[in-house]
């Protein structure tokens, strides 16, 4: 279902393994970050709850950040995805939620200093191109 971005589906499946294993860091991170993909209003509950689980992990806080962002608190989101990047500092997709934050709270010369980093370094990942337009639109 995540190959063919079936993210609907997707969510519903890790519905049901929510209520099975409601303690799951990997399960709750998964819905949180489909549920932010998706737009639904429940995306932060999920995150919050994979992050009271496993508040080490750069993903889970990765996640939480990003759906604070999504969710119009890009002040409280970006405290997570400054925590996230600093653990994974060429994971290209968290530089990416890191650096849109970072511009959605008027922080414009950082965020295009993180995507300038994150793109030099040619690497694939997900939001290469979201990040390609971000720092074009930030370079303006």
């Amino acid at each position: 279902m995540l190959e063919v971005r079936d993210f609907t589906r997707a969510a519903n499946e890790y519905e049901t393994l929510v209520r099975e294993e409601p303690n799951n860091a990997i399960i709750l991170n998964n819905l949180a970050w489909l549920k932010t993909e998706l737009g639904a209003p429940d995306a932060v509950t999920y995150a919050r709850r994979a992050y009271e689980v496993a508040p080490e992990s750069p993903e889970v806080a990765d996640t939480l950040g990003w759906a604070l962002v999504k969710d119009n608190k890009p002040d409280e989101g970006l405290t997570y995805l400054q925590k996230a990047a600093a653990a994974r500092a060429t994971d290209g997709n968290i530089q990416y939620h890191l650096a849109f934050a970072l511009n959605a709270v008027g922080k414009r010369e950082e965020a295009l200093a993180v995507l300038q980093s994150v793109l030099a370094a040619e690497e694939k990942f997900d939001r290469r191109v979201d990040a390609e337009a971000l720092a074009a639109r930030l370079k303006n």
